[in-house]
């Protein structure tokens, strides 16, 4: 995850996710020799982090261990603001370990107001088809609510969003697809909308256990690589 360049065409700064923890890594880049990779700092003192998702220049930690909050970390500024998560209580066999997450912005002219989506589709002891439940908590506000969302797409939970101004992305396939964990398209959250989809064919056809992953240039342009499984 790149946060900064020390000098154009050399060096860049990095966090890294490794064994349940972020690190400051230096890379360099130097002409006609490999790579070089300098440890500058451990960045989390307390909390075991398991997932980190990437917007604007803010982190979403996902912590291992508690699963009541969430912490958005500005690297920049060194700031951190925990955000206690929602109970789904009404929501039969729901387990936190399967939530997805996404950190997103409104556009509002004068300044970005941030949201998080949380949402969950599939669950242990329930029906693989089975939608639980979409949520979103505002910044502003600090609240979170429930959307009302119908999906008729499948995310997979191995697959993390990737955020292009301001709004974030999944590989997805059809619900009813007869073939599971094909993605053959991707969806968006629409974090000014709050709203997702529609679905939207990619121009080619992945095969079974293939893997189709999202990235970004710039976090303006969105960037799919098929790769075929042997």
């Amino acid at each position: 995850m790149h946060i900064g360049k020390l000098s154009a065409g050399e060096s860049s700064m990095m966090v890294v996710l490794m064994d349940y923890n972020l690190y400051l890594m230096r890379v360099v880049l130097a002409i006609n020799e490999d790579p070089f990779i300098e440890r500058k700092g451990k960045l989390n003192e307390q909390n075991k982090i398991s997932k980190v998702l990437h917007c604007d220049g803010l982190l979403l930690c996902v912590l291992r261990e508690d699963r009541t909050r969430v912490i958005v970390w500005n690297p920049y500024w060194g700031q951190t603001r925990s955000i206690e998560l929602s109970r789904y209580r009404h929501l039969p066999g729901a387990h936190d370990r399967l939530f997805r997450y996404a950190l997103g912005y409104e556009d509002k002219g004068s300044y970005r107001s941030y949201k998080i989506l949380r949402f969950i589709d599939q669950s242990y002891n329930t029906p693989i088809n089975l939608f639980l439940g979409y949520e979103i908590y505002d910044f502003d506000s600090s609240l979170w609510k429930t959307l009302d969302i119908t999906p008729v797409w499948r995310i997979l939970y191995r697959h993390h969003g990737v955020s292009v101004k301001g709004d974030t992305y999944w590989p997805a396939s059809q619900i009813d697809s007869p073939i599971y964990g094909i993605d053959d398209h991707i969806i968006c959250f629409n974090f000014t909308s709050e709203s997702i989809g529609p679905l939207l064919r990619l121009p080619f056809d992945a095969r079974y256990n293939d893997d189709v992953t999202l990235s970004c240039v710039r976090e303006e342009k969105l960037v799919v690589l098929l790769t075929h499984s042997e």
